[in-house]
């Protein structure tokens, strides 16, 4: 959990910070082609991004957090029997919450990335987003997920065989 607040105030510092090198009319949304198609005023932006990018995490670490250390949230689990054990609940509760806070670090610094774009689109006259690097960043942040996922199955699916 510590790390989810790390990297959520390391972020928030980065939009504080490079928000005030934005223009008074911020380009904030853009079209597959990059081209910017509405704008909001910076504190608009600003507030509203730092908001986003503090509050989402935050929620998805600390209420999956909360849930996971209450011994009577329902969890449904495949091998759940063996799962939650009392001997392996520990592990498995602690595995879980890792995973939870890892993809909650993953969201926001995904978030900040998008933010950076941003910045650097409303840096060009007429703001253009640069679109490849968007997609790239998207597709790196949905393999990380992946990544997670697969994890995640091969944690849940490492059950010793009964003789």
């Amino acid at each position: 959990m510590s790390s989810v607040v790390v990297a959520v105030a390391g972020v928030a510092v980065f939009v504080v910070s490079t928000g005030l090198l934005l223009p008074a009319q911020v380009a904030s949304h853009f079209d597959a082609r990059g081209v910017a198609d509405a704008s909001l005023p910076r504190a608009g932006y600003v507030g509203f991004l730092l908001a986003f990018t503090v509050a989402l995490p935050l929620f998805l670490a600390i209420v999956s957090d909360r849930l996971l250390r209450n011994p009577r949230t329902p969890l449904n689990l495949p091998h759940r029997d063996y799962w939650l054990a009392p001997e392996r609940r520990v592990a498995t509760v602690d595995f879980l919450r890792r995973q939870n806070a890892g993809f909650a670090v993953q969201l926001v610094l995904f978030l900040g990335y998008v933010h950076a774009l941003v910045v650097y689109a409303n840096g060009q006259s007429p703001p253009r987003l640069p679109s490849a690097a968007f997609v790239i960043g998207l597709l790196l942040f949905v393999l990380g997920a992946l990544w997670r996922l697969v994890q995640l199955i091969r944690y849940l699916r490492n059950v010793p065989q009964r003789r």
